[in-house]
C-alpha cells in the first residue's frame, strides 16, 4: 500500500480516537467522590474477580441503633463509658454520637434531671441500707457493744460523704458531666479520642492523576463481616460494677468481712481504684492508667477470693456452731437461722453479680484490647451502600485505609495518554491492511484493549473503564476502514474514468483495492498482442453518411473492447478501424504480483499470454456473423514499451504491435480471419490448429518472419 495512503489512514484513526476520548471519558474533578466507585455491570463483574477485601480486625464498630439513638446516656454517662473504654485498653476511639445537650440554665434540662434523680436515688438507697443493717445487728445481737460506736461513725460519715457529692451535684450542675466527660476524653490522649476520621491520620492516598476508592469487604449472607459491639453492652458493665460494689459495701457493713485481711476488703480496693481513676482524669498518662488497671485487677482478685467460698464457710461454720449448743433458746436459734440464711442469700446474691460481671468483663477485654473503636448510630447488620450512616461509612473507610483495600480512578492526563495507546497501536497496525484484514485485526486490537485494561484492574487496581478504551479503539479502527474503503472508491472512481473499458473488471477491482493507479513512467514487457480491424468499416470510410459510420465505429470500439477485456486483455490503443490489446503487459504484473503494488513480480508467463490472446481472439471470431463477420485479427509476441498519457489513456509501441496491426490487415488478403506470427505459434504450444501461410521480410534486415493462420483449438 502507498505510504501517502497509509499516512492518510494513520491520521484520520488518531484523529477519531482523539475525539472519542474527548466525548467518551469521564470528566472527574472532583476527588471527593472517592466514597463512590464507577457505577457500571463491567466494573461489578471486574471487582468480584479482584482479591476479596480483609477484615482489619482490629475495627470494632460498637453501634447504637437508629431507633434507641435518643435513648443514649447523658454526660455522665458518656464518661462511664469512655472510661470503660479506656480500662480495656482500646487503642483508638472515633466518636460519631450525637452532641450530648448542653444548652439551658440546668435546672431543668433533662440530663441534669435525670442525674439528679439517679443521684439522689442511689445515695439515700445507700443510706438507707445502712442504716437497717445497722439496726438489725444490733437486734440479733451480732454487733458487739464495744463495736457500736465505730459502726456509727461509718455510718455518719457515710451520711456526710452523700451530703457532700448531693451538693456538689446541686450547684455544679451540668458542669460536672460535662467536665467529666472532657476528662474522660483526655484520657486516651491527643490523636486517640476524635470525632473525625482524619485526625487520626486515616485517609486514602491523593495521587496528582487519580483518586483512590473504597473497597466494601465481601458480604457473607448480607451481613458485612464487621466486629460489633452493642452501645448497651459497655454500659451494662457500668452498671453491673456498680450494682456489685453497692451489695459489697452491704456485706461490709453487716459485717460479712470482718474475717477479712483489712488491706483485702473489695469495698475499700474498689475505693481505691476509684480514687486512682480520679487521678487519671486528673493527670492523664499512661502511668496512671496502668496504675488504675492494677487496682481494679487487684480489687476484682478480692472480691473472686472473698467468693471463693472460705469466708462465707467460716461464718456459717459459727452460726452452725451456735445452733448446735443445747442451752440456746428456741427464739434465739430463730434468729440465728435467720442471719444464717441472709450470710447465704447475701453471698449467693454477691456470686451471682460477680459472675454475671464478669462475663461482660471477659467480653468486653476480648473485642476492645488493642482495637480502633467507631462509635455511633448504625442503621443494622445488613449495609445497604445507599443507607449508609456516617458511623458505617467510617467504617468501611476505615477497614479500606487500614487493610489496604482500594482501587484508583485514572483521571489525568497521564491516564488518558495509556487511553489512547491501544487507539494508536490499532491505528498503525491496520494502516498496511485492507479492508478484511483491518476488520479482522480491529476486532482483535478492540477485545485486547478491553481485556487488558480489564486485567489491568483485577490484578493492578488501576481502573480505567475498558469500554470506554473499547470504544476509543474501535472508533480508530472504523476511521481507518473507513478512510481505507474512502481512498479505494476514490482511486476506484480514477480507474474508471482512466481505463475504465479498457481493463478486465477483476483487473480494476484488485487495482483499487491495492490503492495502484497506472504507471507514469515507460514500462518494457514481453507481451502477446492482439490487434482487431474491422474491414467492413474500413471500406466505406469514404462515404459521406458519417453520422453511420460513426455510430458503427462506435459500435465495433465498444463490442471489441468488452469482448477483449471480459478475457482478460488490456485495450492500448484504439484507432478508427483498429482495436489492439495485450496480454501479459505491466498492468497484469501489478493485479497478479506482489500485494505492495511493485512491478517486480514475475507478472504473466509469455507463453500463458499467448495462449489467452489466441482464445480471445478464436472466442471472438466464433461470435454472431452480424456482430464480428468483417473483423480480421493480428497477434504477435515481443517486447513492447507501455506508457500511460492523459490523451490516449495506456498505450503500447513497438515491432510487437506493428506486426499485429499489420498481420490484421492482411488477412482478407489471404482469406483468413486470424494470422498469427511464428513467435506466438512457438509460444502458444499444443492445443491450437495453424496452417503456415507466408512471411514477413524486414526491409532494414531482410530477415523473414513466417506467420500462420490460427484455424481452431484441438479438439481433446
Amino acid at each position: 500500500m502507498p505510504r501517502i495512503i497509509m499516512a492518510i489512514r494513520l491520521f484520520a484513526a488518531l484523529a477519531a480516537a482523539t475525539i472519542a476520548l474527548v466525548l467518551m471519558a469521564p470528566q472527574v474533578t472532583d476527588a471527593g467522590s472517592a466514597s463512590m466507585p464507577p457505577d457500571s455491570r463491567l466494573h461489578e463483574s471486574l471487582a468480584l474477580k479482584r482479591p476479596p477485601v480483609p477484615e482489619a480486625q482490629e475495627l470494632l464498630l460498637i453501634q447504637v441503633r437508629k431507633e434507641d439513638e435518643r435513648a443514649v446516656s447523658g454526660s455522665l454517662e458518656l464518661a462511664d463509658f469512655i472510661l470503660t473504654l479506656k480500662e480495656m485498653d482500646a487503642d483508638k476511639v472515633l466518636d460519631l454520637l450525637p452532641e450530648v445537650n448542653t444548652t439551658g440554665s440546668g435546672a431543668l434540662s433533662p440530663e441534669r434531671r435525670r442525674g439528679l434523680e439517679s443521684r439522689f436515688e442511689k445515695e439515700f438507697s445507700l443510706i438507707d441500707k445502712n442504716i437497717a443493717t445497722l439496726f438489725e445487728a444490733i437486734r440479733l445481737g451480732s454487733i458487739r457493744t464495744k463495736d457500736s460506736t465505730r459502726f456509727v461513725q461509718e455510718l455518719q460519715t457515710l451520711v456526710q460523704l452523700s451530703k457532700t457529692r448531693l451538693l456538689a451535684e446541686t450547684v455544679e450542675g451540668d458542669n460536672t458531666g460535662m467536665l467529666l466527660l472532657g476528662q474522660a476524653h483526655a484520657t486516651f490522649g491527643a490523636g486517640h479520642y476524635v470525632d473525625d476520621l482524619a485526625a487520626l491520620g486515616l485517609a486514602l492516598p491523593l495521587y496528582p492523576d487519580a483518586f483512590a476508592v473504597i473497597e466494601r469487604p465481601v458480604e457473607v449472607e448480607g451481613s458485612v463481616p464487621f466486629r460489633r459491639l452493642d452501645f448497651w453492652v459497655v454500659e451494662r458493665y457500668t452498671a453491673l460494677d456498680k450494682d456489685l460494689y453497692g451489695l459489697l459495701v452491704s456485706m461490709e457493713h453487716a459485717g460479712y468481712l470482718a474475717s477479712l485481711d483489712p488491706g483485702a476488703h473489695p469495698p475499700a480496693l474498689y475505693e481505691h481504684a476509684l480514687s486512682l481513676r480520679q487521678n487519671l482524669l486528673a493527670k492523664p498518662g499512661d502511668a496512671a492508667a496502668r496504675t488504675w488497671r492494677e487496682a481494679r485487677e487487684q480489687y476484682l482478685r478480692s472480691v473472686r477470693t472473698l467468693l471463693s467460698g472460705k469466708a462465707e464457710f467460716g461464718l456459717l461454720a459459727g452460726f452452725d456452731s451456735l445452733l448446735a449448743a443445747e442451752t440456746l433458746e428456741e427464739s434465739s436459734a430463730t434468729s440465728i437461722k435467720d442471719l444464717r440464711q441472709a450470710v447465704v442469700a447475701a453471698f449467693a446474691a454477691a456470686r451471682t453479680a460477680f459472675n454475671e460481671f464478669q462475663t461482660v468483663r471477659d467480653r468486653l477485654q476480648v473485642d476492645l484490647r488493642g482495637a480502633f473503636c467507631i462509635v455511633g448510630t448504625v442503621s443494622g447488620p445488613q449495609l445497604a451502600a445507599g443507607e449508609q450512616t456516617p458511623a458505617e461509612a467510617a467504617a468501611f473507610l476505615a477497614n479500606s485505609v487500614l487493610s489496604g483495600s482500594y482501587f484508583r480512578v485514572a483521571t489525568g492526563s497521564r491516564y488518558r495518554f495509556w487511553m489512547l495507546l491501544p487507539a494508536v497501536l490499532a491505528a498503525v497496525l491496520l494502516a498496511p491492511f485492507g479492508t478484511l484484514v483491518s476488520g479482522l485485526l480491529g476486532v482483535v486490537a478492540i477485545a485486547s484493549s478491553a481485556g487488558m485494561f480489564s486485567l489491568l484492574f483485577v490484578y493492578k487496581g488501576i481502573w480505567i473503564d475498558p469500554l470506554i478504551v473499547a470504544g476509543i479503539t474501535a472508533a480508530a479502527t472504523a476511521a481507518s476502514i473507513a478512510t481505507e474503503l474512502a481512498v479505494r472508491a476514490r482511486i476506484g472512481s480514477i480507474l474508471r474514468q482512466r481505463l475504465g473499458n479498457r481493463l478486465p473488471e477483476s483487473a480494476l477491482t484488485v487495482l483499487a483495492s491495492r490503492h495502484i493507479l497506472p504507471p507514469a513512467g515507460d514500462l518494457t514487457a514481453r507481451s502477446a498482442i492482439l490487434a482487431v480491424r474491422h474491414f467492413g468499416e474500413a471500406s466505406h470510410a469514404d462515404q459521406e453518411d458519417s453520422a453511420h459510420h460513426a455510430a458503427a465505429l462506435r459500435a465495433f470500439h465498444d463490442a471489441a473492447a468488452a469482448e477483449i477485456t471480459r478475457r482478460g486483455g488490456v485495450v492500448i490503443g484504439v484507432d478508427e478501424f483498429i482495436l489492439t490489446a495485450g496480454f501479459g503487459t505491466p498492468l497484469h504484473a501489478l493485479t497478479d504480483g506482489p500485494a505492495d503494488g511493485s512491478t517486480n513480480g514475475p507478472g504473466m508467463d509469455p507463453a500463458d499470454a499467448a495462449k489467452r490472446a489466441c482464445s480471445a481472439a478464436l472466442d471472438i471470431a466464433a461470435l454472431a456473423p452480424e456482430q464480428s463477420g468483417g473483423w480480421r485479427f493480428g497477434l504477435d509476441l515481443g517486447e513492447c514499451n507501455f506508457f500511460y498519457s492523459s490523451v490516449d489513456g495506456y498505450s503500447a509501441v513497438g515491432r510487437t504491435v506493428n506486426y499485429a496491426r499489420l498481420l490484421s490487415g492482411l488477412g482478407s488478403k489471404y482469406n483468413s480471419r486470424i494470422l498469427v506470427t511464428q513467435g506466438i505459434a512457438a509460444a502458444m504450444g499444443p492445443g491450437f490448429r495453424t496452417r503456415r501461410l507466408d512471411s514477413l521480410v524486414e526491409k532494414a534486415s531482410g530477415h523473414e518472419h513466417a506467420f500462420y493462420e490460427l484455424i481452431s483449438r484441438e479438439q481433446p
